[in-house]
């Protein structure tokens, strides 16, 4: 053994819930699939357990002061998994638990002392210059709060939409955040009491040419590296308000996929979208990475070690197809998010066919008013909300377009000539409920969107 051994262990100790992320996460996909129907038992791969007895290990020495080496922490072969047994109420939070055949809910904050946040209070919004982002900086704003704002570029016409909401209140803009790099969200969230995680890559499309490094690295890093920031000792951040995405519980083709009808609640999980052992994504490649990509960054951030230890606590915004009021400065199409692209290709005629199946629909301002809820609210806390409005097919959508715009070249078929499609349900009843939500009409909801395209003169309708 080196001399200098336990010092260097030491950071690994501390970290382990990152040193071994993927590990886990594979462990966790094992079990959900031993929990499926169609299992059927047979081997797992010998060195999985070597990973199991190191969590072990590990989690022994975090929480008892002591490890327990790995020949006296045998692992029953059927049992793919961290025990918990002998672990505290805060240990269990490192861990999901089981609810059943199609996900997981996570556990609570474990203060006794639930946060509310005051009047006034400094918030930090990551990601600041985004589509959801822009319109919760001025929610909080208006509603009187000072807003520490992060933004990656310093480019002046991506910065003018936010900089041009100055004078509602008291806003700092930091640039040169990036999710990537570790320790540059670190002086924002040192006098916030509330971080609004929001940033995160969110395309589909041809700019994803390597979906693994320019989406889901990201992502989960993103998460990783903001909460590491509201971690640290000189942090006051209490609350983190993560922006997920109803990407992260859909299972919709895929490996594995559900009922084009399914009924989906904050229990489930996407286990569909994930790539296989070469990190090959199911088809379609770059819309299953990015559903992939938001469903590990939600999964960093309950697993954080800031939550777990209940130095702060963490809340999810999960809202599927976001649509309404574009405040960024669009000066072409290159210019949209992805979900305000999906509606102009619509409009302008670029689809040929319909786009097949069903989805949520919410306001990007309920989104916005969702997260300044949930910052607020404190039983919200270790909670994830589904935030979503009504459900639609998107030939249900389109023939609402047709009805506001007679002379749009709107598709008529889906690619496989049906005019009739399978709806999802998404609940919505434990957001309304915990939050008070309330949502606005879809069309008006559209009609937003389709103004700020025209009035952007992307189109003309």
């Amino acid at each position: 053994m080196l001399p200098d051994f336990q010092q260097l262990l030491k950071p690994y100790i501390c970290r382990w819930d990152l040193a071994v992320r993927e590990d886990n996460e594979i462990s966790h996909n094992q079990h959900m699939a031993s929990l499926n129907s169609l299992h059927r038992p047979g081997p797992y791969h010998s060195l999985e357990f070597g990973v199991h007895r190191f969590d072990n290990m590990v989690l022994d020495a975090v929480l008892e002061g002591t490890a327990t080496p790995a020949r006296h922490s045998p692992v029953h072969p059927g049992a793919a998994g961290l025990r918990t047994g002998e672990a505290s109420a805060c240990s269990r939070a490192f861990l999901p638990k089981a609810t059943g055949q199609h996900g997981v809910r996570m556990t609570s904050r474990c203060s006794s002392q639930p946060f509310s946040l005051p009047a006034g209070a400094t918030v930090c919004v990551t990601g600041a210059t985004g589509f959801i982002a822009l319109h919760l900086v001025q929610q909080l704003l208006t509603e009187g709060y000072r807003v520490i704002a992060t933004v990656r570029s310093s480019n002046e016409r991506k910065l003018a939409p936010l900089a041009a909401l100055a004078p509602l209140g008291d806003l700092q803009i930091i640039t040169g955040c990036d999710l990537m790099t570790a320790g540059s969200f670190d002086h924002a969230a040192a006098d916030a009491e509330v971080c609004f995680h929001t940033a995160s890559p969110f395309w589909m499309d041809s700019r994803i040419s390597q979906p693994m490094q320019q989406l889901v690295h990201p992502a989960a890093q993103g998460s990783v590296n903001v909460l590491d920031a509201c971690a640290r000792p000189s942090s006051r951040v209490q609350r983190v308000v993560l922006t997920s995405s109803f990407s992260a519980i859909m299972n919709v083709g895929g490996r594995t996929p559900w009922p084009l009808d399914f009924e989906y609640c904050e229990d489930h999980w996407n286990i569909s979208s994930a790539p296989d052992v070469e990190g090959t994504f199911p088809e379609p490649v770059n819309a299953h990475a990015y559903r992939w990509s938001k469903t590990v960054a939600e999964k960093a951030a309950w697993e954080h070690h800031g939550k777990t230890t209940g130095k702060f606590d963490v809340a999810t915004i999960l809202p599927p197809m976001v649509l309404g009021e574009n405040k960024q400065q669009l000066t072409g199409v290159e210019d949209l998010n992805q979900s305000s692209l999906i509606l102009f290709n619509l409009l302008a005629g670029n689809m040929k066919h319909v786009i097949p199946g069903s989805v949520g629909f919410v306001d990007v301002s309920d989104v916005a008013k969702a997260h300044v809820l949930a910052a607020g609210v404190p039983k919200a806390g270790g909670q994830r909300y589904l935030c979503s409005g009504v459900t639609k097919t998107w030939l249900q959508i389109v023939e609402m377009l047709r009805v506001m715009y007679p002379t749009a070249p709107l598709p008529t078929t889906c690619p496989d000539g049906s005019t009739t499609q399978p709806c999802l349900l998404l609940r919505n009843d434990k957001i309304k409920e915990d939050l008070a939500m309330e949502f606005i009409p879809l069309d008006q909801t559209l009609q937003a969107q389709c103004n700020a395209l025209e009035q952007a003169r992307l189109l003309q309708l």
